[in-house]
C-alpha cells in the first residue's frame, strides 16, 4: 500500500474510532449534566461546535450526527412512559421538582428521604384540619403527602398553603403510594363512610370524633381494620393531657377509695351564627346530635376512661334557645358498673360558656379536673399510697404546673400553680377553635409509633365506640322517657323524635 493510500486509511480509521467514542460518551453521559443533551438522542448545540480533533481526526461532519441508536430510543420511550405514569399517579410535575397543576406540590416519593416515615393525607380542610396538619408537621417520622376536600377551592387553598398536593377525588388518595395513613376531618356524618373507604384500601386511619354516627358503622370500621391489618384511632386528645394521665393513675391505685360520684359538666355557648355557618351543623343526618354528640363527646370519653363503663343511663334533652334540629340542652343520670352514680350536663345554649369540669369523688379522696388541669385534689391523711405521695410532693415542689395541677388540699397545706395565658389541650367552651394543638400532636405521634413500632393506641376504635354507644343510649332514653341499659340493642327509630313542646314553644327533643 502506498504512502498516500496508507495515510487515507489511517485517517478513516481514526475518524471511525472518534465516532464510536462520541456515541459511547453520549450514551453514558448523565442527564442534566453541564454537557447535557438537547432533546432525545442528539447532541446539544454547544457540543456540536466544541468537538476537538483526536489523533488527527476531524470534526464530525453535519450529516454524520446520529441518534443514540436503538437502545437509546428504547430508553427514551421507557423514560417518557414512566413520566406519564408518575404524572397520573402523583399529579402534574411529579418527579421534576416543579409545582403541579393547581398548586399541587411535586410528588417526591420515598426515595427522597421519606423512607421509614409515615405519609399522611388529610381528608376535609375545615377548621379542625389545621390541628392535624400542624401535628403531622411537628413529627420527624411523619410527612404530609396531600389534602382532599369536596370543595376544590378549599383543597387548593390548603394545598398551596402547605406546599402539598390537592387531590381531586378520594380515589386519587388510594392511588398515591406515598399515603400510609389518613386523618379524617370531614363533617361527622361522613366519618364512617370515609373511614371505611380508607380501611378497605389498606390505609391506617385517625378519625375525628365521633368515629361514626351509628354503632353499625363503628362495628364495620372495626371489622375492616382487623381484616386489612391496619390501625384505627379516634381523636380524643384530652386523654393525652398530663393531668388526665395523673388522675387515671390515682384512680387506678385506689387513692380515692371507693368511687361514689362521677359527674361531668359541659356548659358551652354556641351562637345561632355558629350553626348557620354550615348547613350540616345542628342536623341529625350530618351532626348526629347536638350538645352531647358534637361538643360533649370528648367529655363522655374522659368520663368513661376515668370512672369506668356505664351500665345504665336516663336522659332528658330539649332544644330551648337555638333554631336547630338537635338538642342544645341535655341532662342525664348515669349508673356505672362499679356502682358509682353520676350526672351529665351538656349544653350549647349557656351564656357565656364555662370550661369542661369533671368531678370524681370517693370515700377517701376527690379530684376535680377543669379542661386539662387538676384544679382540686384532696386525700385522706392515712394511709397513703406511693402515687398519692408522689403527686403531693410534685405539687409542693412547684412541678405541679407541668402536670396541670393548680390546687392541692390536705398535702401539707394548699399549693397553687400557674398555667394561665396558654391554650389548654381542651378548651373551646366558647369558641370551637380556641384549643391547643398539643393534644393532636401527642395523638398523631401515638399513631405514627403504632404504625412503625406497634405501640398500643391509647384511643383505638374500641375505645371510640364506647363514647358513641353511651351517647346513643342517652338519646334513646330521652326519646323513650325511661332508663336504658348500655348492653341492649340500640333503637335508632326514637332518635330525633319530638317528645313534647316546652312552655316557650321550642321543641323538646332527644
Amino acid at each position: 500500500m502506498g504512502i498516500g493510500n496508507r495515510s487515507c486509511y489511517t485517517e478513516k480509521k481514526n475518524l471511525s474510532r472518534c465516532r464510536r467514542q462520541n456515541r459511547r460518551e453520549r450514551r453514558l453521559r448523565p442527564e442534566g449534566s453541564a454537557a447535557g443533551l438537547k432533546g432525545f438522542g442528539r447532541m446539544s448545540e454547544p457540543e456540536q461546535g466544541n468537538i476537538q480533533r483526536k489523533e488527527g481526526c476531524g470534526a464530525v461532519p453535519e450529516q454524520e450526527k446520529e441518534p443514540w441508536g436503538k437502545k437509546a430510543a428504547v430508553w427514551c420511550r421507557s423514560r417518557r412512559r414512566n413520566q406519564r405514569e408518575r404524572r397520573l399517579r402523583y399529579g402534574t410535575g411529579a418527579g421534576e421538582g416543579t409545582m403541579g397543576k393547581e398548586g399541587c406540590g411535586a410528588a417526591l416519593g420515598r426515595e427522597d428521604g421519606m423512607e421509614g416515615k409515615v405519609g399522611f393525607a388529610v381528608i376535609g380542610c375545615g377548621m379542625i384540619s389545621k390541628f392535624h396538619i400542624s401535628a403531622i408537621s411537628g413529627i420527624a417520622e411523619a410527612y404530609l403527602a396531600g389534602v382532599y376536600d369536596v370543595s376544590e377551592e378549599h383543597a387548593r387553598r390548603t394545598a398551596a398553603q402547605y406546599g402539598v398536593r390537592a387531590y381531586g377525588s378520594s380515589e386519587e388518595i388510594w392511588q398515591d403510594g406515598r399515603v400510609d395513613a389518613v386523618c379524617i376531618c370531614t363533617p361527622s356524618g361522613l366519618h364512617g363512610e370515609m373511614a371505611c373507604q380508607a380501611l378497605a384500601h389498606g390505609r391506617h386511619v385517625l378519625v375525628e370524633k365521633p368515629m361514626a354516627l351509628t354503632l353499625e358503622d363503628c362495628d364495620r370500621m372495626l371489622q375492616l381494620a382487623q381484616e386489612h391489618g391496619v390501625k384505627l384511632g379516634v381523636v380524643s386528645q384530652l386523654r393525652f393531657a398530663p393531668a388526665v394521665g395523673q388522675a387515671k393513675r390515682l384512680l387506678d391505685s385506689g387513692a380515692l377509695g371507693r368511687l361514689v360520684n362521677a359527674d361531668l359538666y359541659m356548659k358551652y355557648f354556641r351562637s345561632q351564627e355558629y350553626y348557620d355557618s354550615g348547613g350540616w351543623r345542628g342536623t341529625w343526618a350530618m351532626d348526629g346530635g347536638g350538645a352531647l354528640m358534637n361538643q360533649g363527646i370528648h367529655g363522655i370519653d374522659l368520663l368513661l376512661y376515668l370512672a369506668g363503663p356505664a351500665a345504665e343511663v336516663y336522659g332528658r334533652a330539649a332544644t330551648l334557645a337555638r333554631r336547630i334540629e338537635v338538642e342544645d340542652t341535655l341532662s342525664a343520670v348515669a349508673v356505672f358498673e362499679s356502682g358509682a352514680l353520676g350526672v351529665v350536663s351538656a349544653g350549647t345554649s349557656i351564656y357565656p360558656g364555662f370550661p369542661r369540669r369533671i368531678e370524681l369523688c370517693g370515700d377517701r379522696g376527690s379530684l376535680i379536673l377543669q379542661e386539662d388541669k387538676i384544679v382540686y385534689a384532696a386525700f385522706e391523711e392515712e394511709p397513703r399510697n406511693s402515687h398519692v405521695e408522689e403527686f403531693c410532693q410534685e405539687a409542693q415542689k412547684g412541678r405541679g404546673k407541668d402536670r396541670g395541677v393548680q390546687s392541692i388540699h390536705d398535702c401539707e397545706g394548699p399549693k397553687k400553680g400557674g398555667g394561665e395565658g396558654r391554650k389548654t389541650v381542651g378548651g373551646g367552651h366558647r369558641n370551637p377553635g380556641d384549643i391547643g394543638a398539643e393534644g393532636h400532636l401527642y395523638q398523631v405521634g401515638n399513631l405514627v409509633r403504632a404504625i412503625l413500632r406497634d405501640e398500643p393506641l391509647l384511643v383505638d376504635g374500641q375505645e371510640g365506640r364506647k363514647a358513641v354507644e353511651m351517647i346513643l343510649r342517652i338519646y334513646e332514653s330521652a326519646g323513650r322517657g325511661m332508663p336504658v341499659a348500655l348492653r341492649g340493642e340500640c333503637s335508632p327509630q326514637v332518635m330525633g323524635q319530638s317528645v313534647s313542646p316546652d312552655t316557650r314553644g321550642a321543641k323538646s327533643r332527644i
